[in-house]
């Protein structure tokens, strides 16, 4: 049986890429709901895993992003919350087979602390916590908790998780490049919430979403140079564009590959991709960690 915590340790660890995009391109409509499309469309959702996973990604991500129940009730799916998690852990499961691992992702709950909003740290702990108890139960191997802005939801999150379940989680915060360096939405620095989410017991930290693989080696320099810690980054592959047969990013599958590798050689242990990236951005990725002289043989 696989040990996450040694498995997380293997350097590089490679994760696979976007849902949504995969889910776009299989007829996921603007406004519908991705969970909704794991229950009407599960072959469908296999099908993406699978397809990572042939690329030479070794984690594989549930497909419950928004499957806390903010977010479902805005959907009106809070009915289907434990179908909507249990669901997509079972599909990914089978889709890792024995030598790959299950990662239940949370996502932001969409609503505001105050000042900004109305929410409470606490009843942000009791959604995750709802959350993160169905997706241990399902078999996830690790939580990860992802696209962060405020580093106090993602400490109420993380806290939620070490509650559900005796596993590895990772979090990782969505920056943007500013002036002032890489900010999250909420003005949270890189070493400031690193240090906040490593205290309070993260195994791992990183980056995801918003940013394309240059402005992220970037970061993750920035993030190595202040952590002890595993590094989760996954860049997005650029800003989508809008044209009239749909959506395209600027990152292409060699550069991304060729910048994600610039990631890795910073020390780096997990990498993967969000935004726009598919199966062939994993694979790209996938061969020059194989066949790079430092790395080869290292993924596992």
């Amino acid at each position: 049986m696989l040990d996450p915590h040694e498995r997380l340790h293997d350097q590089p660890v490679l994760f696979e890429g976007a849902m949504g995009t995969a889910l776009m391109r299989r007829g996921l409509s603007a406004g519908q709901s991705p969970e909704s499309y794991t229950l009407d469309h599960p072959d469908a959702v296999a099908d993406i895993h699978r397809s990572y996973v042939v690329a030479g990604a070794r984690i594989l991500k549930t497909n419950t992003f928004n499957a806390n129940r903010f977010r479902l009730e805005q959907a009106g799916l809070e009915d289907r919350l434990e179908d909507c998690n249990r669901v997509a852990v079972t599909i990914a499961k089978q889709a890792a087979g024995e030598q790959g691992l299950v990662a239940g992702v949370l996502g932001p709950t969409g609503a505001m602390l105050a000042p900004a909003g109305t929410g409470t740290e606490e009843e942000f702990r009791q959604t995750y916590l709802e959350q993160a108890s169905i997706l241990a139960s399902a078999g996830a191997d690790v939580f990860l908790i992802e696209t962060m802005y405020d580093v106090r939801e993602a400490l109420a999150a993380l806290t939620a998780c070490k509650q559900a379940g005796d596993k590895p989680v990772l979090v990782t915060m969505t920056f943007s490049r500013t002036k002032r360096g890489f900010l999250t939405m909420m003005g949270d620095t890189p070493q400031r919430a690193f240090q906040l989410l490593a205290d309070a017991g993260a195994f791992a930290v990183g980056a995801n979403c918003n940013l394309d693989s240059r402005d992220m080696v970037r970061l993750a320099a920035d993030i190595r140079d202040h952590t002890s810690k595993p590094i989760l980054i996954q860049p997005c592959a650029g800003q989508p564009q809008t044209h009239a047969h749909g959506l395209s990013y600027p990152d292409g599958p060699d550069r991304f590959a060729e910048n994600t590798m610039r990631i890795v050689k910073l020390g780096v242990e997990m990498v993967g991709g969000c935004c726009g990236t598919t199966d062939e951005y994993i694979r790209r990725l996938a061969t020059m960690i194989d066949t790079d002289t430092d790395t080869k043989g290292a993924t596992k």
